[in-house]
């Protein structure tokens, strides 16, 4: 989702007043946390005004411990929120992360607005008992500077190509069509929002709007009834949850390869079990066909090596009614031959092959 680069998810007015006079393309990194564990795990701060850029960097960090075979991945947020551009899609990308590489987001102090859409995409989230969470919500900023340019003896003069081009700007007031615009564009990043809390943290859309409601902040306690954390804990507690999850995923993915190794030697059982079936049917098939031609009670036509191969395999009961019918069939066309020899038939003239398959193919259907 593309959103408006000037759509604003912050928590209070001392931070949104940091965020508007920031540039949302300025260079503002995560910040790479040493970690003391044997895991192979990979920790990352995120604070201050999240940006476009800011996310940018993040992401390619993920990417490249994830080209490093990282099997953990600690987040420590600690931010107000920040710019709505750029946020939904890193969200996506996170989600997506976290369902093959552990991910565990840690607040120590406060992860809000776009700060804590991020830390919802998370496998799990544990705060420090005195920190807070939320502020599910977006605004947008608009400053009227015509008095402050009256005040400098300034004049501004806009001209447009075409129509509404530009209508939003701090040189004129504000039309109901644009008000009405800008609505739709904060109603649309709001429900993505809501949205991205319900998927990532397993809750139903009913249940993430209530917490958006009012775009209520709430402490540790609440935020964990609510269920938009999973754990309250320091960030030991946060690094020894990450740890187990590691273990855990290691454990899971040994035993689905051990799984996979059981399915192939399963198939192969079966493999080898249908083969010597079929041949052990297919001998026995023979010998029958081959002792009830020896008797004279069936004539060597219907028992080629492709007609017993055909029938091969099929149930008993229906092999048994093949062999009725070939019984009762071969006496008419041995007293044929008998009776009449000049008109049978020569024998290099049958073509036994199809014959034998013709009546086979009426058992098959």
């Amino acid at each position: 989702m593309n959103q408006n680069p000037m759509i604003l998810m912050a928590m209070s007015e001392r931070h949104l007043q940091m965020m508007t006079s920031l540039d949302p393309n300025q260079k503002h990194q995560p910040t790479s946390l040493k970690l003391k564990t044997n895991d192979n795990l990979v920790g990352f701060g995120i604070s201050g005004t999240i940006t476009p850029e800011y996310l940018n960097c993040l992401q390619n960090d993920l990417k490249s411990a994830a080209g490093r075979g990282v099997r953990g991945v600690f987040l420590e947020i600690d931010s107000g929120g920040g710019y709505a551009a750029g946020v939904s899609e890193f969200g996506d990308f996170l989600r997506e992360f976290a369902a093959s590489v552990p991910v565990v987001s840690y607040i120590p102090n406060g992860a809000f607005s776009a700060a804590y859409w991020i830390a919802s995409q998370s496998t799990g989230i544990i705060a420090h008992r005195t920190a807070s969470v939320g502020s599910i919500g977006v605004l947008y900023v608009h400053y009227d500077m015509r008095k402050m340019l009256e005040h400098f003896g300034i004049d501004a003069t806009i001209l447009r190509r075409k129509g509404r081009k530009a209508e939003v700007n701090p040189i004129e007031p504000i039309s109901e069509i644009a008000m009405a615009s800008l609505g739709k564009e904060l109603d649309a990043t709001f429900e993505v929002f809501v949205e991205a809390v319900a998927t990532g943290r397993g809750l139903t859309i009913e249940t993430a709007k209530e917490a958006a409601d009012e775009s209520q902040i709430f402490d540790a306690n609440e935020a964990l009834e609510r269920k938009l954390i999973d754990r309250t804990g320091s960030r030991l507690d946060a690094l020894a949850w990450l740890s187990e999850l590691v273990n855990q995923n290691g454990m899971e993915e040994a035993m689905d390869e051990e799984l996979k190794l059981k399915n192939l030697e399963i198939e192969r059982l079966k493999a080898e079990l249908a083969a010597t079936k079929y041949t052990a049917t297919e001998a026995k098939v023979k010998a029958e066909a081959e002792s009830l031609v020896k008797a004279g009670i069936a004539v060597p036509a219907f028992f080629t090596d492709q007609v017993i191969h055909t029938i091969s395999g099929w149930d008993q009961q229906v092999v048994d009614t093949f062999f009725g019918f070939c019984k009762m069939v071969s006496p008419r066309i041995d007293l044929g031959i008998k009776l009449d020899p000049e008109k049978a038939m020569k024998p290099q003239e049958i073509d036994t092959d199809k014959l034998g398959l013709e009546i086979a193919n009426i058992f098959s259907d």
